[in-house]
């Protein structure tokens, strides 16, 4: 048995047969072994075990098998089979590296420390079944101890992968509930209810990687048609009002509900978006268009100035009777080109919206009250809706914050 600074010796064949044989055939205890031949008892077991799994055989000491890859980690000349050795090693971290460069899809990343030092990190758990991952350190110039300290922290998420589980989480919860969101929408929602701080970049990442996409189907537009004779496009694109009821637009949209057609007809105020009126008609009458109109006339008393109202060139908006509804008012008229739904952007791109919302969120096909549905609707629009062009607020808090009653 060695004492402290004295070297293990090595022992021979014969001394190791001879010392298990006093056990086995002399019933001498491995205590008394231990003392007497001044081996330690656990190499005794060990030889005991082997001589009993293996024989003899198993107490002579086997040639051990040279590493083909000890002389690369030396600066000594290396012979021709080592050079070959060597060059396969490199061709295949620089096989892995362009893996991971055309499998990863990242753009910029050889400036990126970090992101070259994980990689590092993945090229040797990758290759570390063919060469000694000393050799592979060496060659990728990566730190030993850096690497072993990423090796037991690697299966646990650090801060940021928690940040963006618990991001995505919520991403989901608020997408479930708005359906027909868009991931700018619903990261908006989510920093106002968690008052995290994350771009909208991020957001994107956490709903295309878990699967999170928008129900909103897309529109499609046709080429512009023709000036109206009475009442041309006067807005010309310009929607930037900079105070309410300037610049007011109006139009139809259908509906189903339980299998029946109906005719809605809303009227909103380029300014913050907001619904100022709307009606609901069965029968494809005219009474929702001078409804809404009627709203109109009655705000506009109380103005000091003009307002533009915008519309298509629909047979009611287009009729005498109408142009002769609101004469005698501080109404000014303009009308998109025909067939040309991107003269009016703003309520055409909201009517899609908003139908896509009131089927998917307010179950509006299925329900039985109809006109409550829309009520409580165009309340949720106007007052807790988040809008992109709003800087994600909703129409009446973007419309007091600017200052207006």
């Amino acid at each position: 048995m060695a004492t402290k600074g004295q070297k293990f010796r090595k022992w021979s064949f014969e001394e190791k047969l001879r010392i298990v044989q006093r056990h086995v055939l002399d019933h001498v205890s491995i205590r008394t072994l231990e003392l007497q031949e001044r081996v330690d008892h656990s190499m005794i077991s060990s030889w005991i075990k082997k001589y009993a799994d293996e024989g003899e055989d198993g107490l002579r000491s086997k040639p051990r098998k040279g590493n083909p890859y000890s002389a690369l980690h030396t600066s000594k000349s290396l012979t021709e089979l080592e050079e070959l050795r060597l060059r396969v090693v490199k061709q295949d971290i620089e096989i892995a590296r362009l893996k991971k460069r055309i499998l990863g899809g990242r753009r910029g990343c050889g400036q990126n420390r970090n992101y070259q030092r994980r990689s590092g990190y993945e090229i040797i758990e990758e290759l570390k079944v063919k060469y000694p991952v000393s050799l592979l350190i060496r060659l990728l110039e990566i730190n030993a101890s850096s690497y072993y300290k990423w090796l037991k922290r690697k299966d646990t998420p650090n801060q940021y992968e928690r940040f963006r589980s618990a991001l995505t989480t919520m991403l989901k919860q608020k997408s479930q509930q708005h359906k027909t969101w868009g991931y700018h929408r619903l990261a908006a929602a989510v920093r106002s209810e968690s008052k995290l701080v994350f771009s909208d970049l991020l957001a994107h990442k956490c709903c295309k990687e878990s699967g999170i996409r928008s129900k909103a189907r897309p529109y499609h537009y046709r080429k512009a048609g023709e000036e109206h004779i009475r009442f041309p496009n006067s807005v010309k694109g310009h929607w930037d009002a900079c105070e309410p009821m300037t610049l007011v637009v109006s139009d139809m949209t259908c509906l189903m509900n339980r299998g029946v057609r109906y005719e809605w007809t809303i009227l909103l105020d380029t300014f913050n978006n907001e619904i100022l009126a709307h009606a609901l008609s069965r029968n494809g009458n005219a009474t929702p268009y001078y409804d809404c109109l009627e709203a109109l006339k009655q705000k506009a008393l109380h103005l000091n100035r003009s307002v533009t109202l915008h519309t298509d060139q629909g047979s009611v908006y287009s009729s005498r009777g109408f142009q002769l509804s609101h004469e005698g008012y501080p109404i000014l008229r303009s009308m998109s080109r025909v067939g040309t739904p991107t003269d009016n952007p703003v309520i055409e791109a909201l009517n899609g919206w908003m139908k896509s919302e009131l089927y998917l969120e307010f179950n509006l096909r299925s329900t039985d009250d109809l006109l409550g549905t829309l009520d409580r609707y165009v309340s949720f629009f106007n007052r807790e809706r988040p809008a992109a062009a709003l800087n994600y607020k909703s129409p009446v808090q973007f419309r007091l914050d600017q200052g207006f009653l």
